[in-house]
């Protein structure tokens, strides 16, 4: 069974985001692309 993984804390400029950020380092086969991408909750918004 994969086990997600999540971070401890985000970081942005001054603001933390607790417990707002989470991976899967071995995902099921049949979410295979989830692999080596994190997800973000919590009301953190990702710019690029």
């Amino acid at each position: 069974m994969a086990r997600a993984i999540w971070n401890e804390a985000v970081l942005a400029g001054n603001r933390t985001a607790k417990s707002a950020a989470w991976y899967c380092p071995h995902p099921s086969p049949l979410a295979r692309k989830i692999k080596n991408h994190a997800a973000f909750c919590g009301g953190v918004r990702v710019e690029y």
